[in-house]
């Protein structure tokens, strides 16, 4: 993860990158696959960025990426157990 990244995505004008991402669709919050895409985005963009995320919970509830996390963990370990 790279911070000069991270920051790029909170520049310019409102909306910027991150609040459009943050104004994506349900669908994307919703569906297995488009959660895929977006969730793995938001954390990239949050990780150790306290601005990022600060916009991040303004615009939408973390609950959805740690669902999602939650879920990834779940599986890991059913994938595991099997082996």
């Amino acid at each position: 993860l790279n911070p000069a990244n991270q920051a790029v995505l909170h520049w310019g004008k409102s909306p910027t990158i991150l609040e459009k991402l943050c104004q994506l669709p349900f669908n994307y919050f919703f569906t297995d696959e488009l959660q895929k895409v977006l969730n793995p985005t938001l954390l990239a963009a949050c990780f150790k960025n306290d601005r990022n995320r600060e916009v991040t919970e303004r615009n939408v509830s973390l609950k959805f990426v740690r669902v999602y996390l939650e879920k990834g963990k779940n599986k890991a370990e059913m994938d595991t157990k099997e082996v």
